[in-house]
């Protein structure tokens, strides 16, 4: 049977996939296009990619800050932050429109210059997300070691969960923008 960690890194795997999967679909669209908001007040693609990043940044930041001193202090993971986690899936698969938490809204950050820039930006936060991941040791997988900003404590693999909700609801903004 697969430990946590090993069902977290096989996640991660299948988001890297979808991850290059839209990179490539991106790469041969003309990079003015990607740098065009749809619309006032709308992201373009490659502000909706930088926001990802920024999102799953922050979530490395807090999940190292919170398991950098060892477990004793984290709740253990129990039935109610995998609700929370199923619930925030469920909450970013409805077709309304959300206002993005301030910490990670594209517009407060510096402009992007390319696609290219945020390319390789977010396969670097991939990069780091897998060095995390396989870097902590099994216990961390058992607490709740991330707290999303709506849907409160989760442990690791309600953080991947977040971000796959996360990416196909922007990956469709993304492709309905062009």
């Amino acid at each position: 049977m697969a430990s946590t960690k090993d069902l977290a890194l096989k996640k991660l795997e299948t988001l890297n996939r979808q991850l290059d999967q839209l990179l490539d679909e991106l790469s041969a669209i003309d990079a003015t296009r990607l740098l065009q908001a749809p619309g006032e007040g709308q992201w373009s693609p490659v502000q909706v990619l930088q926001h990802l990043m920024l999102s799953e940044n922050g979530s490395m930041q807090y999940v190292r800050k919170k398991t950098q001193s060892g477990y004793a202090g984290l709740k253990p993971s129990d039935w109610q932050g995998k609700l929370r986690s199923l619930l925030v899936g469920f909450y970013l698969s409805l077709p309304f429109k959300f206002k993005a938490p301030a910490v990670v809204d594209t517009p407060q950050f510096p402009e992007v210059k390319s696609f290219e820039e945020i390319r390789e930006g977010y396969l670097q936060t991939r990069r780091n997300l897998a060095d995390l991941l396989q870097g902590l040791p099994d216990e961390a997988y058992a607490v709740m070691a991330y707290r999303h900003p709506l849907g409160g404590r989760m442990d690791l693999n309600g953080m991947l969960h977040f971000f796959a909700a996360h990416f196909e609801r922007h990956e469709k903004q993304i492709k309905r923008s062009l």
